[in-house]
């Protein structure tokens, strides 16, 4: 499922408004169209965008992945959940809601930050969260809550792991042996469950960026339900 972001809240009614805002149904769209290879098409995806006509309600998310099971073929070990901005948020609160149901979760740029003991839903499960250092609309800060709350859950010492970016650096924060450490780059191996990449630019709309890279879906698809971090 990939969650839109607040400028495209609506009823359903218009599909085009939620089209053009989100990068991952052109690609596919487009790959199929001229029959292109793509990570999207090679894992024979099928996209589901809901449309939300305020915040993300995880119940109402919830109710959408029933009706997505009782009326297509669906691999329910390869559910996944993606969006940016609101749609972050959204995929990070139903994600800790219900991670039973999924395979790995991937939050762009969410706008809001971890509260109370909502993370202790995400001990297990895969996650891939990206932001831009130089985001005005949502601060990075909020990225990095979720990820201190987990890692913590995990066995790392709390703390920020903005406090230790490397600055004007694209840089991926790596969960690893009891600890986070940072490494250049932006990508992520399939067996690495919990990590927060940061582009030194590319303000709000990074999530373009996120989801043309390959190696985004190659990590997405990559992950199993069943199959959960330790």
């Amino acid at each position: 499922m990939v969650l839109h972001g607040g400028s495209s809240r609506g009823d359903g009614s218009d599909p085009r408004a939620i089209i053009h805002r989100l990068p991952p149904l052109r690609y596919l769209a487009r790959a199929r169209l001229f029959g292109m290879s793509s990570p999207l098409v090679d894992a024979g995806v099928l996209i589901a965008a809901p449309q939300s006509p305020g915040e993300w309600d995880p119940t109402k998310i919830d109710a959408f992945l029933d009706h997505l099971l009782a009326t297509h073929e669906i691999d329910r070990d390869r559910i996944y959940v993606t969006g940016p901005s609101m749609g972050g948020c959204g995929t990070w609160r139903y994600a800790a809601m219900h991670p039973e149901r999924l395979a790995a979760a991937l939050p762009i740029c969410g706008a809001c930050p971890q509260a109370g003991e909502l993370a202790a839903g995400l001990r297990t499960l895969p996650v891939r969260a990206f932001h831009a250092f130089d985001d005005e609309i949502v601060p990075n800060y909020m990225s990095a809550t979720w990820v201190s709350a987990i890692a913590a859950l995990r066995g790392a010492p709390a703390g920020n792991p903005m406090l230790s970016y490397p600055p004007g650096s694209d840089s991926t924060a790596v969960f690893d042996g009891g600890q986070v450490v940072w490494r250049p780059g932006t990508g992520a191996s399939a067996d690495e469950a919990l990590t927060l990449t940061e582009f030194a630019r590319g303000g709000h709309a990074v999530f373009i960026d996120v989801y043309a890279e390959d190696g985004t879906w190659r990590w997405l698809f990559a992950q199993r339900r069943g199959a959960r971090a330790q």
